[in-house]
């Protein structure tokens, strides 16, 4: 009987410069941030490495690939940053949300089902929201949990999945592997503040 277990991480911090955007990549404490998670998941045995296609989930996956020999490292829009749900969101277009949300639950569909070659580890690098969102599915949560549910720049979340679909969550948004002044949330922040978000 095979169990499959996915490490979610979300992306180094990334530089916003009042605004974010797909082509941007990370900012120094970001590289500092997905070097250290690198190091936390070279003990996984890990079969494949994927990210979003885009810029700030590509680098922070690339250095956490770094860390791995020989293992396949493939991008997939369907781990994109996403808008889902949400009273804060009231202003986005129903059909930008129906596509959000659709597209979450075909990355929920993807990753998050048995395997049946033999027991399986793989890493996602990916954004807030889809992280959050796959993680209340887990819990089998009202459509509004992940709303409540923080994440900090490369925390690790992980899930394992049975070989009959039960699903785990074994840890959420673990940041233990990174010291305080490189805990973030999300947008970049003076270095002397970064502890205190």
């Amino acid at each position: 009987m095979a169990t499959r277990r996915i490490y979610l991480v979300r992306h180094g911090e990334y530089d916003w410069d009042d605004q974010p955007s797909p082509l941007k990549g990370l900012t120094p404490r970001g590289v500092q941030q997905a070097q250290l998670t690198a190091k936390r998941l070279r003990a996984v045995s890990a079969a494949a490495v994927y990210s979003s296609d885009l810029a700030r989930a590509v680098e922070t996956a690339e250095i956490i690939a770094s860390e791995f020999d020989g293992i396949p490292f493939k991008k997939r829009k369907n781990l994109r940053e996403c808008f889902l749900p949400s009273p804060a969101f009231t202003n986005v277009p129903v059909e930008v949300i129906q596509a959000g949300e659709n597209q979450a639950a075909t990355a929920f569909s993807k990753y998050l089902r048995p395997t049946h070659r033999g027991d399986k580890s793989e890493i996602i690098v990916s954004h807030g929201n889809v992280i959050r969102y796959l993680a209340s599915r887990v819990l089998d949560g009202s459509p509004d949990t992940w709303l409540r549910m923080r994440t900090f720049n490369c925390g690790i979340t992980e899930i394992v999945i049975e070989p009959d679909g039960q699903l785990w969550l074994v840890s959420y948004n673990d940041v233990g592997h990174l010291p305080a002044q490189l805990i973030t949330a999300g947008v970049p922040t003076p270095p002397n503040k970064a502890a205190h978000r």
